[in-house]
């Protein structure tokens, strides 16, 4: 790809639901061409959110969808996602006391980190917190 051919396009979102405005939330790309969103906090870093979203690209006007599993991640900012396979883990970040969680992008089955192994909080047993969205 050459420069002269790249450029930029306005795409549309649908308004009807959409998360709030925030910053320093994780996010990644997942399966099904969505990106996820999860936690963050308002402009002012006075609010941190534990609520999590789906955009959905394939649609026109794109859509944001709540995905109520994802508040088991818990209220945390300046945290990481990323996905590994149909998981995506969620990792450390402010207000999250080391916490790892996974939730399967597939059946919206959320899970905790709950057992260190090794004293190590990334080598660690996932059990099922059993929540759906």
């Amino acid at each position: 790809t050459s420069a002269s051919t790249l450029s930029w396009t306005a795409e549309s979102v649908s308004t009807s639901n959409v998360p709030a405005g925030r910053r320093a939330f994780a996010s990644t790309w997942i399966e099904g061409e969505r990106i996820l969103i999860q936690g963050g906090s308002d402009a002012d870093l006075q609010t941190t959110y534990s609520d999590g979203w789906i955009l959905d690209t394939t649609t026109s006007p794109m859509t944001w969808t709540n995905i109520s599993a994802l508040s088991q991640v818990g209220a945390r900012r300046d945290h990481f996602a990323v996905q590994s396979g149909s998981q995506v883990i969620f990792g450390f970040g402010k207000h999250s006391q080391s916490e790892i969680h996974s939730i399967n992008t597939t059946t919206d089955i959320a899970y905790k980190a709950t057992e260190p192994i090794l004293g190590h909080p990334l080598i660690s047993l996932f059990s099922t917190a059993i929540v759906t969205a």
